[in-house]
């Protein structure tokens, strides 16, 4: 009987080069839906990150090195505490930022691999 008949609606992608590899529709959604979380919770995490780095950390930061005046807050979060906590504050959002966009630059590949992982597995038992 023909190897492609006995799976059902599986289609073979392996094209006689060793191993059995097949890949039904329903699996192939999931990757896809799969890849499509992962792209946005990347483009999520790198935006908040890059707000969080340039507008609230180094620009506030700036403006205390260069002695701008007090009234230029804006919508610079840093710059509405009291003197003594400005910098410390815009320190804290500059490490943040940073760190939330290299969790998200990263993700994909940390998440892709485990998640990519769990699906071939469920399809192999």
């Amino acid at each position: 009987m023909n190897g492609l008949a006995e799976r059902g609606s599986s289609a073979q992608i392996a094209g006689g080069r060793g191993r059995d590899a097949t890949v039904s529709v329903s699996d192939t959604v999931r990757g896809w839906l799969v890849h499509i979380v992962l792209s946005l919770v990347r483009v999520v995490l790198v935006t908040v990150g890059m707000v969080a780095l340039v507008p609230q950390g180094l620009i506030p930061l700036g403006m205390n090195l260069v002695g701008a005046d007090d009234s230029l807050r804006l919508w610079l979060l840093a710059r509405y505490l009291p003197p003594e906590w400005q910098v410390l504050a815009a320190l804290g959002f500059v490490v943040s930022g940073a760190l939330t966009v290299w969790i998200g630059l990263l993700q994909h590949r940390w998440l892709g691999t485990r998640l990519v992982g769990d699906l071939t597995r469920d399809t192999k038992g």
